[in-house]
């Protein structure tokens, strides 16, 4: 993973978003938007372990739209655990076949 949370200055070449105005790129939740609060809270404290990236340029506190899309992939993968959005469980049947061509193979290797 390109981890850049250790180089806050990698923020400045990217679509940078003051962090007062982030709540309006989030979409609503019941209707009403992000609280600005929460949003500073995920730049200080985090969530789940995850901190959305910031820095200061020219007196003004930014984020990024690339920084809160990282945020959200990880915030989603620690409350996913290890599992990836995109990971889907094997069916009984899949497992039988995996299990059976495995078998295949040590058995033809062992032949050899």
């Amino acid at each position: 993973m390109n981890d850049t949370s250790s180089d806050p200055f990698v923020l400045l070449s990217e679509t940078l978003i003051l962090l007062k105005d982030v709540p309006s790129h989030l979409p609503k939740r019941n209707g009403k938007k992000i609280n600005l609060s929460t949003v500073y809270r995920w730049s200080m404290r985090g969530l789940k372990g995850v901190t959305l990236e910031t820095c200061y340029h020219a007196g003004q506190r930014y984020t990024s739209k690339e920084a809160i899309q990282r945020f959200d992939r990880r915030v989603t993968e620690a409350m996913l655990g290890s599992r990836s959005p995109q990971h889907h469980p094997a069916t009984p049947k899949q497992i039988d076949r995996a299990h059976n061509a495995a078998k295949r193979k040590l058995l033809a290797v062992l032949a050899e």
